[in-house]
């Protein structure tokens, strides 16, 4: 009898997320991971090891399909009763079963949006060979929803991940100061990640930059750069818990005192801005010019270089909201409750970069408060 490894948060954020998707599917939604993960199908996976093509059909009438390969099946045997498991031995057998689901002509919701590099994208052979049984048509409208709406698994989740980075933070301050190197104080951060039992998230190591470097908001990584007196020390870094991630970055003035920045005071302003009233029902654009103005009429607005904040969830950079006085995508939806973002207002000139990240969600009363 095959093992069957219990994981009660795995099967409580399948249900919960699957109960939100059901009302938001109008036909089977497909998820796949192919070449690479798949940020949306991690909402029902979690950190699930996937190396092999793997597929979730969630059904309107609320069954499920998983096919995974045979030797990654263990992981999703706690799913048993919520999704049916099937079992492929070769890639042919993949997509045989996949196509053995549905009658010839069904139509599928998959990913392949092109207009947010957020959401994954279908390998074009994987969309070719799925069209040649599926009418396939775009589940932006759907996943948008599901990611940027969080459960209270997900924000469990999101909170862990959070909180071990502001202890990663606490850490560090007493590591800063002038001669260690920036690449030092990489190891350190790592070793405290490890130590927490949490990884970075994927396609973010911590930035960590000095001095002139500071200056850029996405500069290389870290360097051999040692750090001097009166430098800004800009680090950015996330913690990874179950497939979730944080964002969070300080601003330290190596051999001095931060909180005593003028900088510092330009993002209190802000942040007070943020949290002085209801966010639910303004659109991020709504809320981004109503900061800008903020520091409009505080004289600082030229020192910014980019947005005020990002989605947050299973990606670094969730697809919404983003938090930008520009028209874009979603610029226009709505902020809801269980919507995650970040906030890092960031000032820069000659001088370095001063900028502090927090990660922040709507609660039901409307208002934007601190996760963690």
């Amino acid at each position: 009898m095959p093992l069957t490894i219990q994981d009660p948060e795995l099967v409580d954020a399948f249900r919960q997320k699957q109960a939100q998707a059901l009302p938001l599917l109008t036909h089977p939604l497909l998820l796949m991971r192919i070449k690479w993960d798949s940020a949306s199908l991690r909402m029902f996976t979690l950190d699930k090891l996937m190396s092999r093509h793997t597929a979730l059909l969630l059904n309107p009438d609320g069954t499920a399909h998983i096919i995974c390969q045979a030797i990654e099946d263990a992981g999703f045997r706690p799913l048993s009763e919520l999704a049916e498991l099937h079992i492929y031995t070769s890639t042919d057998d993949f997509y045989n079963i996949l196509t053995s689901l549905y009658p010839k002509g069904t139509t599928l919701l998959a990913e392949f949006s092109d207009e947010f590099f957020t959401l994954d994208r279908l390998p074009r052979h994987a969309h070719q060979r799925l069209s040649q049984h599926f009418n396939l048509a775009s589940a932006d409208a759907a996943l948008i929803e599901l990611r940027s709406v969080k459960t209270e698994t997900e924000l469990t989740f999101m909170r862990r991940a959070i909180n071990a980075t502001y202890n990663i933070f606490t850490a560090l301050e007493t590591q800063v100061k002038p001669g260690v190197k920036e690449s030092e104080l990489y190891r350190f951060i790592a070793h405290q990640s490890a130590d927490a039992g949490m990884l970075f998230p994927d396609n973010f190591i911590p930035i960590i930059a000095s001095g002139p470097r500071s200056q850029d908001p996405h500069p290389v990584n870290f360097t051999e750069r040692k750090l001097e007196k009166g430098d800004y020390l800009i680090v950015d870094m996330g913690l990874s818990c179950r497939g979730y991630t944080s964002d969070i970055t300080r601003t330290f003035v190596v051999d001095g005192d931060a909180t005593k920045n003028k900088r510092n005071t330009y993002n209190t302003a802000l942040v007070n801005a943020l949290l002085s009233e209801p966010v639910l029902g303004l659109t991020p654009q709504e809320v981004a010019e109503k900061i800008a103005q903020v520091a409009i009429e505080g004289g600082f607005h030229h020192l910014e270089k980019h947005s005020y904040g990002h989605g947050l969830g299973t990606e670094v950079h969730d697809p919404y909201p983003t938090l930008t006085t520009q028209v874009g995508p979603l610029s226009d939806k709505p902020l809801q409750a269980g919507n995650v973002f970040t906030f890092e207002p960031g000032f820069y000139d000659d001088e370095g970069g001063f900028r502090i990240e927090d990660d922040y969600f709507v609660d039901d009363d409307g208002h934007a408060k601190l996760l963690k």
